[in-house]
């Protein structure tokens, strides 16, 4: 299973991940650099889109709407990100101001929101676990972006520490226990040399482990996917979901659950 994909940071655009019959059902996913004074021009066409912005900063216009200057990261560790929506059909144009990483998904959309940003003060924040399983999770475009299928946050954690424990997953429809929903990541680590592990697995046929390193791309269709940072390293990521149902409903794997209490 080709779900891990290394990713090598170069100029303009560079498509990552399709929807494919082995992989994910719904979600194309990409990363754009761009210089200071460069563009980009993107049609959503029958998507709906969601922009991350890494690093950097740009001017962004969208349909009609002109949004100014956007975007005052550093580094994805210094501080919360600035995202945008952009609705199906709908032209956009990306003016970095400064040199600039953003991350680019889609996913098919029936229905057409508007273009809406969601700048760092509206970005609703969770600290989720205890110990070394405690992390911030911040939710980037959920409940303040009136988007069809697409969620998208960011998690950071500790060195040494794991996310997305005890093991959780969302790929059945199975209310109010869980709602399915397939996801990306892109993993962010400091300094850039340190790893972490991400295991992914069903209890059944599926088992997979991949040492990540800054910058890999993730594709994670099912299964539980717990992740651990090596010690001395940061380790954080964007993630990106979608499904039929736009919810955020993790079921935990029950042989693991006791170690919340």
């Amino acid at each position: 299973m080709d779900w891990h994909k290394k990713y090598v940071p170069a100029n303009g655009y560079t498509a990552i991940i399709a929807p494919s019959p082995e992989g994910l059902e719904y979600i194309t996913f990409g990363i754009l650099h761009l210089q200071a004074g460069e563009s980009y021009e993107k049609y959503s066409a029958q998507d709906e889109l969601g922009l991350i912005l890494v690093t950097g900063k740009c001017k962004l216009t969208a349909g009609n709407q002109r949004f100014g200057e956007i975007g005052r990261r550093s580094s994805f560790f210094s501080g919360k990100a600035t995202s945008a929506y952009i609705p199906p059909h709908t032209e956009c144009v990306i003016k970095a101001v400064s040199d600039l990483e953003m991350v680019i998904g889609s996913v098919p959309a029936e229905a057409a929101g508007k273009p809406t940003i969601v700048r760092p003060g509206s970005v609703v924040s969770k600290y989720l676990g205890h110990g070394p399983m405690r992390r911030r999770v911040d939710f980037l475009i959920y409940n303040q972006v009136p988007a069809s299928h697409i969620i998208v946050g960011e998690t950071v954690h500790t060195s040494g520490g794991w996310s997305g424990y005890p093991p959780h997953k969302h790929d059945q429809d199975n209310e109010p226990v869980e709602s399915a929903n397939e996801e990306v990541y892109l993993v962010k680590i400091e300094p850039p040399q340190g790893f972490g592990f991400l295991a992914i697995y069903d209890n059944e046929s599926l088992d997979e482990a991949y040492r990540v390193k800054n910058n890999d791309i993730i594709a994670i269709p099912r299964g539980y996917h717990p992740m651990v940072a090596a010690p001395g390293y940061k380790v954080g990521f964007i993630w990106f979901m979608a499904g039929k149902k736009r919810q955020w409903k993790p079921a935990t794997d029950p042989d693991h659950a006791w170690v919340a209490d």
